[in-house]
Parts: structure tokens; sequence; C-alpha cells
């Protein structure tokens, strides 16, 4: 069976309604239906009914288009459809089964002969595409009106999912882990080192988008982008700090660093560039259109985010509240850190440890930043979702993304507005790298232990389903286990604002402190770790549509808009440090405002022209190596070979 889709309804649809979607989907085409296969499985907790629907192959082959089935794809992926349908003899289906448990029926060979035929023409996301695009072609008959909730009815000719989306009636659509091909996958992901290992991450990155789509896929990509980015530039780092300097070093690190931001930007640039080229620009890469189950005309979207007024005040309220919570919190920290040194300064209270309570703040304050981040995702979702349609996905994405500069600017006075008090004010660079430090190594265990401690979560929790469910078939028991899931519809943001709170750490503080270069990379590793138990196995299994190409190219000018933030910082850093204060230490306040600006635009261009000769440089070597004179002696053996076939018997001997 081909990947299916689960539908959650609100508590209160009636039940005829239910009944009425059900044998909507299930007529032929000729009869206005969508000719799919469902199956009501029961309601959740929440006590919301769901509706798991699927698709033959045939079905989906006849949907799709030129651009799916003759698509060039380099790599022989293990989850590809065909895999799916025959890795497993347990596997979802929606049908009785043809034979006992474990034991392959004519029916099941018949699949199985048939996908050998079809090996790779359809991945797992592009099937899940495929039935979104079949689902959203189903519309009201002309002479039907439905009472989906008593004061909410569905009017002829209007499209059915995407009408039940923008009232409520319909609370969230995701696709149902395939487990057998989930498990395929992870083995492949931890033999590559979760994508870290040389010459593999191309292959993974394909295996990634035939299940969870080309955003999943890009996302991971730039991940592993970074991560090895933040690698070179630790090494170069240490080495520079350690082996050739040991004093006055931050101005050169300084540049380095504006190099390097300028080095990895415009790698990944290039490098996501290629990637949406060669996967193409399919149609659940770009904004729904009509007749998907997630298109919403814009002044729907206008009316939802409301007059420039309501913009505004939705901006103040947001970035009152968390700029207000996250100055509490650092006020509390502050405190805490005076207090305990305070009292660890007395003779009487000094001990061998000393120096490690000293950090105790240091490491509460970055478990409160974490907690405070995730806050301000959250709440993004929230203050942002119309009232008219609170839980329309496309709304919420679309509003989402217009307060996304304010959770970015909480996200960073989160976790930098004390780094800059206590370099700027206090005067504590020595030990501002310390702290640094401590506050990464606490992110990095946290990620550790959640990367430990859910996959037993997750072996218990399929214990506990196997064991209270033992009569119901193994399809229906991986449904069941996943309605309870929360929804991942916050993750891509999340995700990113990690990215990028590690990407500032780098650029920022690195002339300070080198060592949390390393932080960082681990940082880096360990939540690639932490995202593949995630996806898999603690959210819902995100749509291939979720996240259009705009909104990778939107995170692509963020980071660009980071950097020049990130190069004034260093700028302020480099003129409070302890090198520039006997040169600056005489200057009036409009002088010291000179020179900053002096400086940032020394980094700017000094920077982007290292970077420019750099990326000159490898670009002629690249193009000197593809030349074909220049590579001629690497085939004289297959030359002469085909030399040796042309000639005859004689001669050869």
């Amino acid at each position: 069976m081909a990947p299916m889709v689960l539908l959650k309804f609100h508590p209160n649809i009636t039940t005829k309604a239910v009944d009425w979607i059900i044998e909507k989907i299930s007529a032929p085409e000729s009869g206005g239906g969508a000719n799919l296969l469902c199956r009501l499985v029961g309601t959740s907790k929440q006590g919301e009914p769901s509706l798991v629907v699927g698709a033959s192959i045939e079905r989906l082959l006849l949907e799709a288009d030129e651009a799916i089935l003759f698509h060039h794809k380099p790599y022989k992926s293990a989850i590809r459809l065909s895999e799916a349908m025959c890795s497993d003899a347990h596997g979802p289906s929606l049908g009785p089964e043809t034979k006992a448990e474990g034991q392959m029926g004519e029916e099941d060979e018949r699949k199985k002969s048939v996908a050998h035929g079809l090996y790779r023409m359809i991945s797992s996301a592009e099937a899940v595409s495929l039935l979104m695009k079949i689902l959203g072609q189903l519309e009201v008959g002309e002479t039907e009106e439905v009472n989906v909730l008593p004061d909410i009815s569905l009017h002829p000719r209007k499209p059915v999912i995407s009408s039940m989306l923008r009232c409520g009636v319909l609370r969230t659509v995701y696709p149902v882990h395939e487990v057998p091909v989930l498990e395929v996958l992870e083995r492949k992901w931890r033999a590559t080192w979760f994508g870290f290992k040389p010459f593999c991450q191309r292959e993974i990155l394909e295996d990634v988008r035939d299940y969870y789509g080309k955003p999943v896929a890009l996302y991971f990509g730039f991940m592993w982008t970074l991560a090895k980015a933040l690698l070179q530039k630790s090494v170069f780092y240490l080495f520079l700090h350690l082996c050739l300097l040991q004093k006055d070093n931050a101005p050169l690190l300084s540049f380095t660093g504006v190099v390097w931001s300028r080095l990895f930007l415009h790698n990944w640039k290039v490098k996501s560039g290629a990637l949406r080229t060669e996967w193409g620009s399919g149609e659940h890469m770009h904004r729904p259109r009509p007749g998907s189950p997630f298109f919403i005309p814009h002044n729907h979207l206008d009316n939802s985010a409301g007059s420039g007024w309501k913009r505004v005040c939705v901006s103040v309220f947001f970035l009152t509240l968390t700029v207000l919570t996250s100055f509490t919190a650092i006020a509390t920290y502050l405190y805490i850190d005076k207090t305990l040194r305070n009292h660890l300064s007395e003779d009487q209270h000094k001990s061998a440890y000393s120096d490690l309570y000293l950090y105790i703040p240091d490491v509460l304050l970055s478990v409160t930043m974490m907690a405070l981040d995730w806050l301000a995702v959250e709440l993004s979702g929230v203050v942002s979702a119309s009232p008219s349609s609170p839980n329309s996905l496309e709304s919420q994405r679309y509003n989402q993304e217009s307060v996304l500069p304010e959770v970015i600017v909480c996200c960073l006075f989160n976790h930098f507005a004390v780094c800059f008090y206590q370099a700027l004010w206090l005067r504590e660079f020595s030990a501002l790298g310390h702290r640094i430090s401590v506050q990464l190594a606490t992110q990095c265990i946290l990620n550790l232990l959640l990367s430990l401690l859910l996959p037993l979560a997750k072996k218990r929790r399929v214990r506990g389903a196997n064991g209270t469910e033992a009569g119901v078939p193994a399809g229906l028991r991986q449904i069941h286990s996943q309605c309870d899931w929360p929804a991942s519809n916050n993750s891509q943001t999340r995700c990113y604002i990690e990215l990028l709170i590690i990407y500032c750490y780098a650029m920022l503080f690195s002339s300070i402190s080198p060592q949390c270069l390393l932080w960082c990379w681990v940082t880096v590793f360990l939540k690639s770790w932490l995202d593949t138990w995630r996806l898999g196995w603690a959210v819902c299994r995100p749509l291939p549509c979720e996240a259009p190409v705009e909104s990778i190219v939107i995170w692509e000018e963020v980071f660009l808009a980071v950097e020049t933030l990130a190069v004034l910082g260093n700028t302020v850093l480099l003129q409070a440090s302890t090198e520039a204060e006997k040169v600056l230490e005489n200057l009036s306040t409009w002088e010291m405002m000179q020179v900053a600006l002096v400086l940032q635009l020394l980094l700017l261009v000094l920077g982007g022209t290292a970077a420019n000769v750099v990326l000159g440089f490898l670009q002629a070597v690249s193009w000197h190596a593809e030349q074909p004179e220049q590579r001629h002696h690497r085939h004289y053996r297959l030359q002469r070979q085909q030399q040796q076939h042309q000639l005859p018997p004689q001669a050869q001997e």
C-alpha cells in the first residue's frame, strides 16, 4: 500500500458529515468522488474523529505527471515507493489481510510484482503530494449542502478540504509514518554518521527528500554545510590562537570571521540553488495553487492578517511580552550570579569546587533561554492565528512568517543581551569566554540526553501499544499510535532559529573564545542526531508541501541580514576590548562613534574583498580542472582499450 494521510476532525462534527466525507472520498471519479481508499480508525484522546486515506499505486500513477515519472533520480534510494510496498509484510493496509500475519497471499504477490516493475518511479514524498492533490480536487456537488457543524455548512461547488480547514472543522492533516521505511532510513542515517560522513551526504539527502520532501532535505543540507564550515573554522582558529598568536589576536580573528561567513553563505547559496534546480521546482515546492487543499485566497489572508494597525499591535504585544520575560530572567540570573560570587568569595565558604559552583547560574540561564526560545516560537503561532480560521495550516504559516522578524529579535535578545552587558558594561572579557563555553556545553548535554532518552521512550511507547492492541492488525496499530502525536507546524522555524543562534555565537565570540567554535560544532552534530528522532518518532510526519521554496529563500536572506548585525557586534566588541582601550582611551564619544563606523566599513569591505578573491581562485581552479585538455591523461587506458577492440586479432597479437 502506498503512503497514507490522516485527517483529524473537530470533536463536534456530525456523524452525518463524517459518513458523507467517507462516501465522497470513496466514490468513483465519475460520481464526483476521489476514488480513494478510506477508513474511520476511531478517535484521539481529545475526542477527534480520525480518518485515514490511502490510494492504490495505479491511482497515483494516473495522477502523476511527467515531471515526477521521468525525473532523473541519480541514487538508488532505499525508500522508493516499491520499497515501501515490499519491505515488510506487516505494512499499513486499509483492507482485510489476505492471509495470516507474516505470510503473503495472492494479492500481496501481485502488489510485489507490480512494485518491482514500478521501481524508482515514485518516492514516498511524491506519493503523499499526489494524494493531497487528489484530495484537493474534491468539491461539493451542485445539489449538496452539508452541515458539518450545527452552525457551519459546506456550500455547492466549494472545495471540500480547504473549506473544512478554513472553518476549523478539519483540525490537522499529516501523512502516516511508514515504520518499515522509516527504520531503513534511520539505519542508513546511522551508517553515514547522521549525514556527516564524507562522500555520503548527497546520497542521504536524496533519501531524506524521497521520504520527507524537499524542504526538510534542504534544511538538513544547510545544517551539514554549517557544521562543515564550523569545523574548518574551529581548526583554523585554534591553530592561530595556540601556535601563532597568544595576544592581540582579536582583530585578525574578527577579520577572518567575516571572510568565513561570506564564504559559508555563498557556498550554501550555490549548493541550495543547484539542489533546487536538480530536484525541480515542482508544484509542492511553491505556494499552493487553486485546487490544492491548502490554497487560501489572498483576500482571506489579508483579512486574517488584519490592517496595518493590527499588525503593529500584534508586534508590540509580542515584543513587549517576550522581552519583559527575557529581561526578568536575565535580571534574576545577574542577581543569583552576584549573590553566589559574594558568598563564595568569603574565606569560610571556599572549597575545591568553588570555581565550578560559579557556573551554576550560567547552566540555569542556558536552560531558561532554550525554554524562552521555544515559548517565543509557540507564541508567534498563537498571536498570528486568525480568529476566523484558527486551525487553517496555510493561514498560520503565512501569518507566522509575518511575525518572523519579531521572533528572531526576541531569540537574539534572549541569548546575547547578557553577553553584551558583561562585555561592554562589566568588562569581563576573560570570564565571558568561559561562560559562553559553559552555556554551549549545557545545550550539548541537553541535546545528548534527549537523543539518548527519547529512543528509549519510543521503544516503551511501541511496546505498550503492542500490549494493549494485541488483536489489532499491525497497520492499524501504527496508525493508532500516531493519532495522538503533536503536530509539527512550528518545527521548521524552531530548527532554523537554533542554527541561527549557533551561527551568531560563532560570529560574535569566536575572537574572544576560540574554543566556543568546537562547542558550536558539537551542538550542530548532536542537533542532527536529535532531529532524526524528532522527525521520526516525536512529532507527526510533516507534509512535503508544508514549507514552500520561498521560505527557504527567506531564511537565506535572514542569515545575510544577521551577518551584517554580527559584523556590527564584532566592531563593538573590538572597540571595547583590552587591546583597543589603550588606543581609544583619550577619544571623545563622537570620535568613538567615528572609529566604530570606520571599523564596521573596514570589516565589511576587507572581508568581502578577501572572500571574493578566494571565491575567484576556487572558481578558476574548478574551471581549469573541467577543461578537456587538462584531463585527457585520465582516460588514456580507456582510449587504448577502444583502439585494441577495433584492431583485428592478428594485429593485437
